[in-house]
C-alpha cells in the first residue's frame, strides 16, 4: 500500500459516560453527530467479551469516525477503571480476508466476528490491543 493512501478512519473508546465525552469532542472539537444505538449483549459479548447491552454512538470529522461505547449494566459502570480509554482502531488493507488469513499463518491473533451477512475482523496487537481490518 502507498504512503499516501488512507490507512485508518475510526478510534473506538470506551467509557463509563458516552454522553460527557460526546459534547466534549461536539462543542471543542467540533465532531458532528452520526449515530446512537444500542449494542446488543450478543454482539457486544463477541467484540469486548462483556455480556452487556452498550451505547453505541458514533461522531465523526471530515473522513475520520470515534466510536464511543458505554455499558448499559450499572454493575459494569461502577467497577473503577474497567470501562475507560482506547478499544480499538480501523487499518485499511486492500483485502482484509485475504489479509487475515495471511497473519493468521503468522501466528497472529484474528477475532472474526459474523454480523447477520458480513464478518468483522479483528487482530490483536502485541500489548492486547485491537486494530479492526478494514477495506
Amino acid at each position: 500500500m502507498s504512503d499516501n493512501k488512507k490507512i485508518g478512519d475510526h478510534v473506538g473508546v470506551l467509557t463509563n459516560d458516552a454522553e460527557r465525552l460526546k459534547n466534549f469532542y461536539m462543542k471543542k472539537l467540533e465532531f458532528k453527530f452520526e449515530k446512537d444505538v444500542i449494542l446488543k449483549k450478543t454482539l457486544a459479548k463477541k467484540i469486548f467479551n462483556v455480556s452487556s447491552d452498550f451505547r453505541f454512538i458514533r461522531l465523526y470529522k471530515g473522513n475520520f469516525k470515534l466510536e464511543l461505547f458505554e455499558p448499559i449494566t450499572t454493575s459494569l459502570k461502577h467497577k473503577k477503571g474497567v470501562f475507560g480509554g482506547f478499544h480499538h482502531w480501523g487499518f485499511f488493507v486492500n483485502n482484509r480476508k485475504k489479509y487475515c488469513e495471511k497473519l493468521k499463518r503468522q501466528k497472529v491473533k484474528v477475532i472474526e466476528i459474523v454480523k447477520k451477512d458480513q464478518i468483522t475482523y479483528f487482530i490483536e496487537d502485541p500489548d492486547g490491543n485491537l486494530i479492526e481490518m478494514r477495506d
